[in-house]
């Protein structure tokens, strides 16, 4: 679910297809195909993007919920499954002799 709870993403391990519903009516709005054997959907920190992993595919799916189409694949590593979104902070430059350039 979307952190502002208003769209589910739900991948169809066997029909190869991620689709997005609306919270909480649970009305499908689109079904995106994203390869084979898609598996774990999570979505973006800011609720914009969910993430499809296609197990046999070898890919990441990046699809937009507000356009309802797949914005991106990425081919990553054999058989991707389980994925997490982090927010990484921003490094910031201290005054220290030992940090680095």
């Amino acid at each position: 679910m979307t952190p502002d709870g208003r769209h589910l993403c739900v991948g169809s391990t066997v029909a190869g297809y991620m689709a997005i519903l609306s919270v909480p009516e649970l009305d499908l709005l689109a079904t995106i195909p994203v390869g084979e054997e898609p598996s774990w959907v999570i979505p973006s920190l800011d609720g914009r993007y969910c993430y499809v992993s296609a197990r046999r595919e070898n890919t990441v799916s990046v699809i937009s919920i507000d356009e309802r189409k797949e914005a991106a694949r990425v081919r990553v590593g054999d058989y991707p499954q389980r994925m997490w979104t982090v927010r990484v902070p921003e490094r910031r430059p201290t005054s220290s002799p030992y940090s680095l350039p």
